[in-house]
């Protein structure tokens, strides 16, 4: 391939398919950022609401129906 230039040979990966060769380009940083965070707030997240002492659904779901059982009491 006489289209590379050097700093794309640097990067040239050593396998070739049906004549396409790869060239390895790391990820971008922000990129990188995003889905490490993303995996972080995943493990806080679980770690709270199912292991930990978060509130589950049935929890804030019996809450709920009581603040509307109470605003029913009142209208009615």
């Amino acid at each position: 391939m006489s289209d590379l230039d050097n700093k794309d040979k640097a990067v040239l990966l050593d396998h070739n398919y049906d004549g396409i060769q790869e060239l390895d380009h790391p990820l971008p940083k922000w990129w990188l950022g995003t889905f490490w965070g993303g995996i972080i707030f995943a493990v806080i997240y679980f770690t709270y609401y199912v292991i930990g002492n978060g509130p589950s659904l049935k929890y804030e779901y019996k809450m709920e129906m009581n603040e509307i059982m109470v605003i029913k009491e009142k209208y009615l």
